[in-house]
């Protein structure tokens, strides 16, 4: 039997291993040792596919609109500079815009920087960064609707929305896990 240990000190035959990987024609399977074990990679999941590129240019765009904007608020909590109409947070929680700015950008430019960054170089963590970036983009959608209404004009929510969806089902996308190092089950 030719075999390594794993974390857990458990004996692996590399032979069954072997057959059991997703071997393709071309393809080699290569160990990972992460997330506390190991699972089977082709080379194939080390290139980046469609889908984790598409990730990628959905996250930076979310990156790079949440500074933008967060950094517009945070410098004009009147919401002028943005060209947001006078009165449109009245009963609203907040006064001015500068708490919505900043967590716009923190929380919507900051920390996608920092997961494009992480899917870029294939952290472990990227995975659930991703899609904590998709889940908070929906939400912080969602509660500006509650808030101040659909706003069709400029059509921020219908397109904000549907990218904060597509980032989460990019996500969850196969090709996207197996190249994160994530189990591909299903």
């Amino acid at each position: 039997m030719l075999g390594l240990r794993d974390a857990s000190r458990r004996e692996i035959d590399l032979t069954k291993v072997w057959a059991d990987s997703y071997y393709k024609p071309g393809s080699f399977p290569v160990y990972s040792w992460m997330n506390n074990g190991c699972c089977m990679r082709n080379v194939e999941s080390e290139k980046r596919s469609p889908v984790v590129v598409a990730l990628l240019v959905l996250l930076g765009f979310q990156a790079l609109s949440g500074i933008g904007g967060g950094v517009y608020l945070v410098a004009d909590p009147s919401g002028a500079a943005i060209g947001f109409p006078e009165g449109m947070l009245d009963g609203a929680v907040f006064k001015d815009y500068l708490i919505p700015g900043l967590i716009l950008l923190l929380v919507l430019g900051v920390f996608p920087t920092v997961v494009t960054l992480a899917v870029w170089r294939r952290q472990a963590w990227a995975w659930f960064g991703s899609g904590a970036t998709g889940i908070a983009l929906v939400i912080w959608i969602l509660v500006e609707i509650l808030i101040v209404g659909y706003m069709p004009d400029p059509p921020l929510q219908a397109i904000y929305g549907p990218v904060g969806a597509l980032i989460l089902l990019l996500t969850l996308h196969r090709s996207t896990r197996m190249y994160l190092g994530q189990r591909a089950e299903g």
